[in-house]
């Protein structure tokens, strides 16, 4: 994964043929997450990440993207 935000085109180059999407919809209170299948076609609420200090919400975050074998965060 890049550690810098890339455009969705530039996103869609690197992407491989079968790889997972987090969709990331960031509120105030809490971060909503949704899982596309492997052919990107689908995506399924993953749940909730209640915010609490960035530190422990990126945590969570990234235990999502490791259990799951995301690729990246949109």
């Amino acid at each position: 994964m890049s550690p810098t935000p890339l455009s969705i085109e530039a996103l869609a180059e690197r992407l491989p043929a079968k790889a997972r999407l987090i969709g990331v919809d960031l509120g105030t209170k809490t971060i909503g997450l949704a899982l596309s299948d492997v052919e990107r076609r689908v995506a399924t609420p993953l749940g909730v990440v209640k915010r609490t200090r960035f530190a422990k919400d990126a945590e969570a975050l990234s235990a999502r993207i490791r259990e799951f074998d995301a690729f990246a965060l949109v």
